[in-house]
């Protein structure tokens, strides 16, 4: 299925396995590909020279459950950042979607002096 909230987009499909290997003994896997498309009016965290909020920093931190998938590009002074080709996949077998049904994306607003501040959450 093909699903798109926002910033994600992401595919799931079945491992096929290939071979003279009996059913019983082959492990079936699924795929997870997440795809990081944009993000449109995010939080501005950064601040003029006069102490007004008015651009990001931002990147994405993506993970499914426990696993942590992957961290996009820092997309430099926007609140309206697009990503090229950031794709992220991991393969879990079936019941691990049962426990972790969602992927998890945090986005951050990167800071060189500071720690990173947290800008939202999205669930998928």
């Amino acid at each position: 299925p093909k699903i798109n909230a926002g910033v994600l987009l992401y595919y799931l499909y079945r491992d096929f396995h290939f071979g003279t290997v009996e059913r019983d003994d082959t492990m079936l896997f699924l795929e997870i590909k997440v795809s990081i498309l944009k993000g449109r009016d995010l939080v501005a965290k950064d601040t003029n020279i006069f102490g007004r909020h008015t651009t990001s920093d931002p990147y994405i931190k993506v993970h499914h459950g426990p696993n942590k998938l992957g961290k996009t590009a820092i997309i430099k002074k926007t609140l309206d950042p697009e990503w090229k080709n950031e794709n992220f996949r991991v393969a879990v077998v079936p019941r691990a979607l049962d426990v972790y049904r969602t992927i998890e994306c945090n986005i951050f607003d990167h800071d060189n002096l500071s720690s990173d501040d947290a800008m939202g959450t999205v669930f998928v």
